[in-house]
């Protein structure tokens, strides 16, 4: 029998609900407050975005990894969307889902800002549809959005939503 590439398994799988998490560097104790209540199991892969120095490695993936007992990943190019996963974005690239993957793309900016975590909302939302669900981390609480997704901007106005207390 012929084994199946990563795109043909990707394909064949049922997507499951998306949740993107943005923040500035200060969401550290958003992200592992967060993680830290969620159960093992939840049926959702979650996303998180974070304005980063590109010019340094990312600590967040093994500072995430404390605070869950799902496995935590930082996004390479190709790499399919499994449920029950926490992904981390890396420092130098731009995010977006494309067809159950991940996509990497250089840095780039927009009028001298940088949109990364707006880019990801807008590729979550046209991606996932209903099964997206976004938020960004503002100091000590995460803000919600669901539905068809930045930086609090058009990604931002994509997702429809509501605030929820992570404390």
């Amino acid at each position: 029998m012929k084994e199946m590439t990563r795109e043909e398994h990707a394909s064949e799988l049922v997507p499951c609900p998306v949740v993107g998490i943005g923040a500035s560097a200060g969401g550290l104790g958003a992200f592992t407050r967060l993680l830290s209540q969620l159960p093992e199991q939840t049926g959702m892969a979650y996303v998180i975005v974070q304005h980063l120095d590109p010019a340094h490695q990312s600590l967040l993936p093994d500072l995430l990894a404390r605070a869950t007992k799902m496995p935590v990943r930082e996004v390479t190019n190709g790499m399919t969307v499994e449920p029950d996963h926490v992904y981390v974005s890396p420092p130098a690239a731009d995010l977006t889902l494309q067809e159950n993957t991940f996509v990497l793309q250089p840095l780039t900016q927009t009028r001298g800002q940088r949109l990364t975590i707006d880019r990801f909302f807008t590729s979550l939302a046209g991606e996932r549809k209903q099964l997206a669900i976004g938020g960004t981390a503002l100091w000590h609480r995460l803000r919600w959005h669901h539905g068809s997704a930045g930086d609090q901007g058009q990604g931002w106005d994509d997702l429809h939503g509501r605030e929820l207390s992570s404390a």
